[in-house]
């Protein structure tokens, strides 16, 4: 195996390796990892990684269109060399396909959890450009998914045969989207910490954003920052248990400590 294969076989074991099965989103039974975690967990792993939305070369615009069977989205990522395309139907929210004008199909009726036999018959609304915008983010999903990240998603298969039997899943409240936004971001920060249980205390990448973003625990202790450490550290315990917390904490611990001695050094200077 030549090097460039070693590489992105490397690559993608350590993408597939990265448990998402808690960061994604279940709507209408399918199960969704939200463009923005995927591409924070991706970008951490493949800090070069780019993207092009492919454009329909007979119209300029960002889809392509059939009037018999719908709306599709093209896009490609590339990483070091390697790139993989990746195609997706523009759909509503019940996963069918849209077209540029609006159709009937028909579905089963449920009354209480059960069929009553019969059929009725739906409108499937014309694509906007917002739909479109959403297949595009979610197509790139799927690129990062060629590569590793999240594969497992759609190891079942993308859909299921009959979608009209689905029921659409019910709207959230502002204070469930709310709840379930920091649930997420809460899961992305513990992937990020789990990822660095393996490493030395001062090789671990500080897991917020902020003045410290990308910079290890070794840079956040010697800039003598030990309100950000400690603040950190309070918040890594004050979170739900999870395999290698205790390591995580010890780590900050570490840090905690080396920061400590950076200050008492530069105060008997």
């Amino acid at each position: 195996m030549d090097t460039n294969a070693q590489t992105r076989l490397a690559r993608f074991k350590a993408l597939s390796s990265i448990d998402v099965s808690k960061l994604t989103e279940t709507r209408s039974s399918f199960s969704y990892l939200s463009w923005s975690t995927a591409w924070n967990l991706f970008k951490l792993e493949c800090p070069s990684a780019s993207y092009q939305v492919k454009e329909n070369p007979q119209t300029g615009g960002l889809y392509f269109s059939d009037p018999a069977f719908g709306i599709m989205v093209r896009t490609s990522m590339t990483v070091e060399g390697e790139t993989h395309e990746m195609w997706l139907s523009v759909m509503d929210g019940a996963n069918r396909a849209l077209k540029l004008e609006p159709y009937t199909y028909e579905v089963k009726e449920w009354d209480s959890g059960k069929w009553t036999g019969k059929m009725i018959e739906k409108t499937c609304p014309a694509a906007s450009m917002t739909d479109i915008n959403k297949a595009i983010m979610r197509c790139l999903v799927k690129n990062m998914a060629m590569f590793g990240l999240g594969l497992e998603i759609y190891c079942k298969g993308d859909l299921p045969d009959e979608v009209g039997d689905f029921k659409p899943a019910p709207k959230l409240t502002p204070e469930e989207e709310a709840a379930l936004k920091a649930e997420t971001k809460q899961k992305v920060l513990i992937t990020k910490l789990t990822r660095g249980i393996s490493l030395k205390w001062h090789e671990v990448i500080w897991p917020w954003g902020g003045k410290h973003k990308g910079e290890n625990l070794a840079v956040v202790a010697t800039s003598g920052d030990k309100d950000a450490l400690t603040g950190g550290a309070d918040f890594v315990a004050k979170l739900p248990d999870f395999e290698g917390k205790a390591k995580v904490v010890d780590q900050f611990d570490k840090a905690i400590a080396e920061c400590q001695s950076c200050i008492e050094l530069r105060a008997g200077q």
